[in-house]
């Protein structure tokens, strides 16, 4: 395997592993809102409050990657864009999982808001922000590099 090949290789499990974490924090999420309409007194918002807790230690593992992803990219730099076309199925996998990773994001934020709106205003803990997905330049060059064929 060429380094190109281990370059695109690590892309790929970084993006499995960041998929992994996305798919904890939906269902801690879903299960918050389980939470909230089965316990609405203090033992629910406790609990609510440990997986909140759950989530932010699985979201700063997904900035991890992020930053992970982001400096291998930024490594391959030009050599992406030369040698891409030799690894297509490749390629094509890579943005099969960004698309999977997007997906995940997208869920997660529409369930916050949909606890958040089943919350009364007094008893909302600090909302968790999910980062941007910041993998959105090398989706771009994913298609970017789609369209040339």
């Amino acid at each position: 395997m060429d380094g190109f090949a281990v370059k695109l290789q690590m892309l790929s499990d970084i993006l499995t592993k960041k998929e992994e974490a996305l798919q904890q924090v939906l269902a801690i999420t879903e299960n918050q809102h389980s939470v909230l309409t089965w316990d609405k007194e203090e033992g629910g918002r406790e609990l609510f409050a440990q997986m909140n807790a759950r989530k932010q230690e699985l979201i700063d593992a997904v900035l991890q990657y992020d930053g992970m992803f982001d400096n291998i990219f930024r490594d391959m730099g030009d050599s992406f864009e030369k040698q891409a076309p030799g690894y297509a199925d490749v390629v094509r996998n890579l943005q099969k999982q960004i698309k999977a990773v997007t997906d995940l994001d997208v869920k997660i934020r529409v369930q916050e808001n949909f606890n958040m709106d089943s919350m009364p205003e007094a008893k909302r803990p600090n909302r968790i922000d999910m980062p941007k997905v910041p993998v959105k330049a090398a989706l771009e060059e994913y298609k970017r590099h789609d369209r040339k064929k």
